[in-house]
């Protein structure tokens, strides 16, 4: 049994991380809480194992892509005494109000917006003011300003919606040609320039040409694929991983 395995774990004092929400779909903002969580704690805590509640925000800049940067925020432990106390008296409302805790801790260190779209407008919106005056100095102090540019593109969607969308549209613009011409105006660091690294990178290049040519076909192919089936950001991740699994070994024989 699931719950008992976890409990043995504990005992022997180890740790467990467990995603509350009960699922690994990725969307912009927190599924609500299941009560395995809460349900596990007072299985251990009525056998008398000491068990410490830490949550972890996880924040990834852009999770639909592999590598992207994250920041973990690890928040401080939960006080469980009153909920130890009416777990004596009421125990399913004790698991209740647990797992809202989790959740009302968790949402205060994790960035959500209510759909992609938004959320890229935000990080982007954010990008912008770290440029024109500083980056924030502190996780929390950016997640404090991504929440006013959340709340503020929430007020002005109802009363401004066409200005809303040519923002996003111009926002989304210059993050490409950002990323297209390789322009980092957070980067003042001057360009390291000699003979030896000219020479380095020209190598690289060629050994970089070779690996573009042998992966751009199933490359391309897995994208447009995604793209005829139009599917959200949510699931293009796991359709683009199913198809590469498929196109590119198989290319690689043809190729061979």
């Amino acid at each position: 049994h699931f719950f008992s395995a976890c409990v043995d774990a504990l005992k022997q004092g180890d740790s467990i991380a467990i995603f509350p929400e009960g699922r690994s779909l990725p969307q912009p903002f927190l599924a609500p809480m299941r009560t395995g969580p809460a349900r596990l704690f007072f299985m251990a805590h009525d056998q008398g194992i000491k068990v410490h509640i830490v949550p972890v925000g996880l924040n990834y800049e852009r999770g639909s892509i592999f590598r992207s940067s994250i920041q973990i925020s690890i928040a401080p432990e939960i006080v469980t005494t009153p909920f130890e106390e009416q777990n004596k008296k009421d125990a399913p409302t004790a698991v209740r109000n647990l797992t809202d805790e989790i959740g009302k801790v968790l949402d205060r260190y994790v960035f959500q917006a209510e759909t992609y779209r938004d959320r890229e407008l935000i990080l982007l919106l954010d990008r912008l003011y770290s440029e024109e005056d500083k980056p924030a100095s502190s996780w929390a102090q950016r997640l404090d300003r991504l929440r006013i540019f959340g709340s503020a593109i929430d007020d002005l969607r109802n009363t401004h919606a066409k200005e809303i969308n040519d923002l996003r549209h111009l926002l989304s613009r210059y993050h490409r040609i950002s990323k297209i011409f390789r322009i980092d105006p957070l980067n003042t660091k001057p360009a390291q320039r000699s003979f030896g690294l000219f020479l380095m990178n020209s190598l690289g290049l060629i050994v970089a040409m070779i690996g573009w040519l042998l992966n751009i076909v199933p490359y391309k192919l897995t994208d447009l694929l995604v793209r005829i089936m139009r599917k959200d950001e949510s699931e293009a991740g796991t359709f683009k991983v199913l198809f590469g699994l498929i196109l590119f070994p198989l290319t690689y024989v043809i190729e061979g």
